[in-house]
């Protein structure tokens, strides 16, 4: 067990002392450790007191090595949201170091601590959370094999009362109490992970009854969710006579509060409500507010059904706020099967995938719903030297609903899905919003070019007189450059050699550290209209582009330097919705059927059209129209109304034909891994070796691939394990991973991948090469420090796989990146969006 409270920090004037917390931590261990209330005894480990972030991520990770039956996590300290790349802001837990500034740069990401306790060999995992935004942690999916629980302590985007500094903090108190005191259930069994919900419900509620009147009305509103049978988690062998029943139920914290500022304070309540509204803080309209506070949810709520919806990546930010417009819409509080009035009825997590990913995975749905069988069949994979189709860690859990950029996705998908082996049913899908295709040039128009209706050739052909770089995502995994690509013809658009991974991608390919080297020009991009929104529209940027991700950029006001021309004859993109049911479903099936058809009908109506384009998209009825009458459109970047002939998309098998022509014309590549084996990086031995195997597997017989490894023997920086040498086949995969081995020695990160950059570097006069070329370095960032120097014009391109805890926000990671590398972190897909990468990797070209 770990428990972890930072109750004092460096940087004071940002993170204000928590006295409360060290009461918190202290009277948990003496609880958990009892020798007749607690169940963990020898497995607690001793507190950890106001630690340093890699001191935490350090006894995290070996509590998860060495833990058997329970994991028990619990961290109490300041949380803070953090907005990244692409979602909603993202929940960060702040150690001793942290500040304001740097709040994502040394925070610990929940998503990292959740995944790195979820490598355990224990049985079950929980995890509990006291600190603001701790409720932000639900909104993100559960992507965990073994039994997880989670706990937390507000709501999302709720802040909380920190305690008196005299005890534990309001939430731990009422924890203690339970874990001590048993929770008074009819059966008289001990406490656990289940039974925590109804009565800290009830403690909440009386709380914030007994708060005054004008008090903040954000107190503490717990939650407790678990899936794959954490439910009935033992915490604590206190069994209690459950009390008489009251004469009246208490009120949940926010409706509590609400129902008593609106019956004493009723003009101060609506100016609250409005305000809160206004200021854009998450809480739920005015008329939501009421209505909660006037039928509050009964205290024995079961949880939320989960509907996981599956989108693209530069989808997932817009879509998760149309979707938090739909959770608080009558809609969505309605009971859904024989769940209870009142209560809440679900939560919509939004997660994404590259179309085509997604729409792969869809094709091989049975790997999805039972991973190890078909992994144990896959022959063919295994013949390759690749690792067998693994969706749930690739792509996420299974999707009840899919709503694809474009409906061009779908059609890779028919035949697969209508197979033997399917263990998906998608329904009929239905187009739900549009968005136009447009080519973004940076700076003035150009003489004579229109807005909207001039061909995509004249367009590219504008760029091409102005010098300017035409980028764009990979054709097989964006659809907005599959459209511009089918339109412009094999060959029509000269990719760069390392095309970013995604759209989303694409934009944060754009950003810059200060100092990273002399301003380029801004090149034109072939994107989706929705997708520019985020670029163009200040209060919309991802992270990447804004610096709040601890990269500050160099002057560049994206808002001003882009416009957007619609091409004539690129079709628009059509957003989808696709419901996804599976075979042998869950209990829960008909509940989540339902479920699925509101959303649907919710997004088609008047409501969710709104909430639609209130993102930037357009009604499906007419392109040309906005949904709304001040949309993120409504902006001299873009055209209100375009004229927009009526295109459909193409077909599959021209899709299917076009893909595989640009993958021929690419050409023979060669690729160089750089592999640490530092004796702490190569712990993850398996982790690499399956890296290695995705990625090699994409290769041909015409390509060619080396490995190194570092360090090396003695005080060479590097071991060559492979030189430059064809691709071999399987059996050569495993001779080049079989001979990696670790090493007790530090790795000099900067020579070896130094040393990598000259294997692919042509002789200054050499003749140009004709194969696309790549480095993959491959580490834990233990040992990464340094500049890179050498000849960048002729070096190849640099793709980092970070397994680090600061992942690409390492400032060794962001300084390659500053230099064009791409980056892909270790807590995610690392091995299935390389091997993408390696997909669209082609030869230099000189614009």
């Amino acid at each position: 067990m770990v428990l972890i409270g930072v109750a004092r920090y460096d940087h004071a004037a940002d993170y204000p002392p928590l006295p409360s917390v060290t009461a918190n931590i202290d009277q948990l261990y003496e609880v958990l450790g009892d020798d007749v209330l607690g169940r963990l005894g020898p497995a607690l480990l001793p507190p950890l007191h106001s630690p340093r972030r890699e001191e935490i991520v350090d006894t995290v990770g070996r509590a998860a090595e060495e833990a058997e039956s329970l994991l028990l996590c619990y961290f109490s300290g300041h949380g803070q949201l953090v907005e990244e790349e692409s979602g909603p802001g993202r929940l960060h837990l702040q150690p001793r170091e942290a500040s304001a500034t740097e709040a994502g740069l040394l925070g610990i990401r929940y998503a990292e601590l959740r995944d790195l306790l979820c490598r355990t060999r224990a049985e079950r995992v929980v995890l509990i959370l006291d600190c603001c935004f701790s409720g932000n942690a639900r909104l993100e999916p559960l992507r965990a094999e073994v039994p997880f629980a989670l706990v937390t302590s507000s709501r999302p985007l709720g802040r909380q009362d920190a305690g008196d500094g005299r005890g534990p903090t309001p939430f731990t108190a009422a924890l203690l109490d339970i874990l001590r005191e048993g929770t008074g259930s009819p059966d008289g069994g001990p406490v656990t992970v289940a039974a925590l919900r109804a009565p800290l419900r009830q403690r909440a509620g009386r709380d914030a009854a007994a708060a005054p009147a004008d008090s903040d009305p954000d107190d503490w509103q717990p939650y407790v969710g678990f899936q794959n049978g954490a439910e009935d988690t033992v915490l604590s062998q206190a069994i209690a006579t459950p009390p008489p029943p009251a004469a009246r139920r208490p009120l949940p914290a926010w409706p509590a509060t609400a129902w008593r500022l609106i019956r004493e304070h009723p003009a101060r309540a609506l100016l609250v409500a409005a305000g809160a509204a206004l200021a854009g803080t998450g809480l739920l309209a005015l008329g939501d507010a009421i209505g909660g506070a006037l039928h509050p949810p009964p205290p024995d709520c079961p949880v939320p059904l989960e509907l996981r919806i599956l989108t693209s990546p530069e989808y997932e930010r817009p879509l998760a706020r149309v979707l938090e417009t739909f959770e608080g819409s009558a809609a969505a509080r309605e009971a859904i099967g024989g769940r209870p009035a009142g209560c809440r009825q679900l939560n919509a997590f939004v997660y994404a995938a590259p179309d085509g990913d997604a729409a792969r995975a869809l094709g091989r749905s049975a790997a999805w719903a039972e991973p190890e069988r078909t992994c144990a069949a896959d022959a063919s994979a295994d013949a390759a030297g690749q690792e067998c189709a693994q969706p749930l860690r690739d792509i996420g859990p299974r999707p009840d609903v899919w709503l694809p950029s474009s409906s061009i996705a779908l059609r890779g998908t028919a035949d697969a899905v209508d197979g033997a082996e399917s263990a998906a049913y998608p329904g009929e899908p239905v187009t739900v919003a549009t968005s136009p295709a447009v080519v973004l040039l940076p700076g003035e128009p150009p003489g004579g070019l229109r807005r909207s209706g001039e061909p995509l050739e004249r367009l590219l052909e504008a760029a091409g007189e102005q010098d300017l770089t035409v980028l764009r995502a990979r054709p097989a995994a964006s659809a907005a450059a599959l459209l511009h690509g089918m339109t412009a013809g094999p060959g029509g658009i000269q990719d760069v050699p390392l095309p970013p991974a995604d759209d989303a991608a694409l934009l944060c390919s754009l950003a810059r550290p200060a100092g990273g080297g002399p301003a380029t020009p801004a090149p034109a991009l072939l994107v989706a209209e929705r997708t520019a929104v985020d670029l163009v529209r200040a209060e919309r940027r991802p992270a990447c582009l804004s610096g709040a991700a601890g990269a500050p950029l160099d002057q560049l006001t994206w808002d001003q330097r882009y416009r957007a021309y619609y091409p004539g004859d690129v079709p628009p993109l059509d957003l989808t919705f696709v419901p996804v049911h599976w075979e042998h479903a869950a209990a829960d099936d008909a509940e989540r059927r339902e479920a699925i058809g509101r959303l649907g009908a919710w997004l088609g109506s008047a409501e969710g059209m709104r909430a639609l384009g209130a993102q930037g998209f357009r009604d499906p009825r007419d392109e040309r129209r906005a949904l709304i009458e001040a949309p993120p459109l409504n902006h001299e970047a873009f055209v209100t109304a375009p004229a927009l002939p009526r295109l459909l998309a193409p077909d599959e098998a021209a899709a299917a034909g076009y893909l595989a022509a640009e993958e021929s014309r690419q050409g023979p590549r060669d690729v160089v891994f750089v592999v640490d084996v530092s004796s702490g990086s190569y712990a993850r031995e398996a982790q690499y070796a399956a890296l290695l195997r995705t990625a090699i597997g994409v290769l041909g017989p015409e390509d060619g691939y080396a490995v190194l490894a570092t360090p090396g023997g003695g005080a060479d920086p590097v071991r060559t394990v492979r030189g430059l040498a064809p691709y071999d086949g399987a059996d050569g995969v495993r001779t080049a991973i079989d001979a990696l081995a670790p090493v007790e020695r530090h790795a000099p990160i900067t020579p070896a991948l130094e040393a990598g950059l000259a294997l692919l570097t042509p002789e200054p006069d050499a003749a140009e090469t004709d194969r696309g070329r790549l480095v993959v370095l491959i580490t834990d960032d233990e040992d990464s420090a340094g500049r890179l120097d050498g000849p960048a014009d002729a070096a190849p391109p640099v793709a980092v796989v970070s397994y680090g805890s600061l992942g690409c926000e390492h400032l060794y990671n962001r300084m390659l990146i500053a230099s064009g590398a791409l980056c892909f972190d270790g807590s995610g897909s690392p091995g299935a969006a390389l091997a993408g990468t390696l997909r669209g990797l082609t030869a230099p070209w000189e614009p």
